[in-house]
């Protein structure tokens, strides 16, 4: 289990989570139509973890 999760839209963290289950949301209306979204986890030691970046496209 990690401590700590981090959803990142365009490079800057918009949401934590620190308890498991981890849920992440960010209201995509106040995001640009093209979102370049990663998840970034931290173990307890403080090691880190990014997902690769996905485009997400508001409608």
């Amino acid at each position: 289990m990690v401590p700590r999760a981090e959803l990142l839209v365009n490079g800057k963290v918009v949401a934590t989570a620190t308890k498991f289950p981890y849920r992440l949301t960010v209201d995509t209306r106040r995001q640009k139509k093209t979102m370049k979204v990663q998840i970034r986890v931290y173990d307890k030691a403080g090691n880190n973890r990014t997902t690769p970046i996905r485009t997400w496209y508001r409608r």
